[in-house]
């Protein structure tokens, strides 16, 4: 695999990051860039650290609509880049795909799906 995929990790919770941070640095062909705990932060770590994919958490805190604002905030001004919801709230996942995610997976997945999320055309 010569392309290198570049991903942002955007999540509130540090154990959520640093565990998908794991299972992805073991993976051939794919870059965890960086890792964003704070939802304002998102656009600007995008902005800096130009990720292929952005792998989002959907609830924040006790708000379950800011992920998938950012989501569709990602898609309208960065179009490019691809954006992967994440939830332990399957009612979630059809909203964030409405708001432009381009695939979902509730948490508990597997490295295999999250993997295939990630590459999926």
């Amino acid at each position: 695999m010569d392309k290198v995929t570049r991903v942002l990790i955007a999540d509130d919770h540090l154990a959520e990051r640093q565990g998908i941070a794991k299972i992805l640095g073991s993976a051939e062909g794919i870059e965890v860039a960086g890792q964003v705990g704070q939802i304002d932060l998102i656009l600007d770590e995008i902005r800096r650290i130009r990720p292929d994919v952005v792998l989002m958490d959907l609830k924040w805190n006790e708000d379950e609509e800011a992920g998938i604002k950012a989501t569709a905030q990602i898609k309208q001004l960065l179009p490019g880049i691809r954006v992967v919801a994440i939830s332990v709230y399957d009612h979630l996942i059809p909203e964030a795909l409405k708001a432009g995610a381009d695939a979902a997976l509730t948490k508990g997945f597997s490295r295999e799906e999250l993997l295939q999320a990630i590459w999926a055309e």
